[in-house]
């Protein structure tokens, strides 16, 4: 009775064992396929990066902060997270401070900036001193920025928020195309 038992017991493993063997040969599982898209792999990414930028001068145009930096060579695109981006102008001078979230980099020369997007005058003489947006795309070469989103300008003695905009830090202007509406500061004060 005993050898009977362990013969069952040595017969059910071994068609148990062949059935396995079986559907793993002659069933083609796509369940356990890893299917990589190599456009979402980054061949170089990086920690805290500090990378600047010439123009076709030779002269400093831009100086880039990110707490992370990740290139994807098949897109071309670089990715960059907790942006700050300083522009020069001609003379090597700070003009404008560029934070956001996430930027995305395509072509080398546009800028996606993606989540709390701030902009930031540098010099004093500028009427715009700052500009806040939830994304905007800057051209690194024109400086022409845009974005479609909810916009606040403050500058000297006003205060506008509107929706749409377009213009050029480098001419040191934007225009608020939609539902504008601005709040101007007046100085009552005789000299």
């Amino acid at each position: 009775m005993i050898i009977s038992m362990r013969r069952l017991i040595l017969i059910i493993g071994m068609l148990a064992l062949i059935t396995i063997i079986w559907n793993s040969i002659h069933h083609n599982n796509n369940n356990n396929n890893v299917v990589v898209d190599i456009d979402k792999i980054s061949t170089n990414t990086m920690g805290y990066s500090n990378t600047i930028l010439y123009n076709y001068a030779g002269i400093l145009a831009y100086k880039i902060i990110s707490t992370r930096t990740s290139y994807f060579p098949t897109s071309k695109i670089v990715w960059f997270n907790n942006l700050t981006m300083i522009s020069y102008d001609e003379n090597k001078v700070p003009t404008w401070s560029i934070r956001a979230d996430k930027a995305k980099l395509t072509n080398n020369v546009i800028f996606y900036l993606l989540g709390h997007v701030e902009i930031k005058a540098l010099k004093k003489d500028f009427q715009i001193n700052s500009i806040q947006i939830k994304t905007m795309k800057i051209n690194l070469l024109t400086q022409d920025i845009e974005s479609n989103d909810e916009i606040i300008i403050r500058g000297r003695n006003f205060y506008s928020q509107g929706r749409k905009m377009r213009g050029n830090l480098r001419k040191k202007h934007a225009e608020l195309l939609e539902k504008v509406t601005t709040i101007y500061e007046i100085d009552n004060k005789k000299q």
